[in-house]
C-alpha cells in the first residue's frame, strides 16, 4: 500500500476498511493516518477509531486474521500463475478454516 495512493487521493477510511479485510498487519499504520487526517476536522470521531494493536479484545479474531495473513503470504502463487484463481481461493479458504479450527480448539 503505497502511502500516497492513500492520503493523496482522501480514501483512507476504504484503505481501512480494506486492510482489515486483506492485511491486517496494515490497519495500525493505517489508523495512524486516519487519526491525523481526522483531527483536522472532528476530535469527537478521532476518539472514536480503535487501533487493534491497542485494542485487540474489540477486535473479534484478530489473531486469527493475522494468522491466516501469514500463512497466505507463505502460499501466495507468482503472479504468472494466478490464471486458475480459484484454485488459489480455495486454497486459502481451507487455510482460513483450518487456522479458524486450531484456535477454537486451542481456547475452547
Amino acid at each position: 500500500m503505497g502511502r500516497g495512493s492513500i492520503d493523496g487521493n482522501n480514501r483512507i477510511p476504504e484503505a481501512a476498511l480494506m486492510a482489515r479485510s486483506y492485511l491486517p498487519n496494515k490497519v495500525s499504520e493505517i489508523v495512524a493516518l486516519w487519526t491525523k487526517d481526522l483531527n483536522k476536522v472532528n476530535q469527537k470521531v478521532v476518539e472514536s477509531l480503535a487501533d487493534p494493536e491497542e485494542y485487540p479484545d474489540m477486535f473479534e479474531e484478530w489473531q486469527i486474521a493475522l494468522e491466516v495473513e501469514g500463512k497466505a503470504a507463505e502460499t501466495r502463487y507468482p503472479q504468472r500463475m494466478l490464471m486458475g484463481h480459484h484454485r488459489v481461493t480455495g486454497l486459502h479458504e481451507r487455510l482460513i478454516e483450518g487456522i479458524y479450527c486450531a484456535e477454537v480448539t486451542k481456547y475452547g
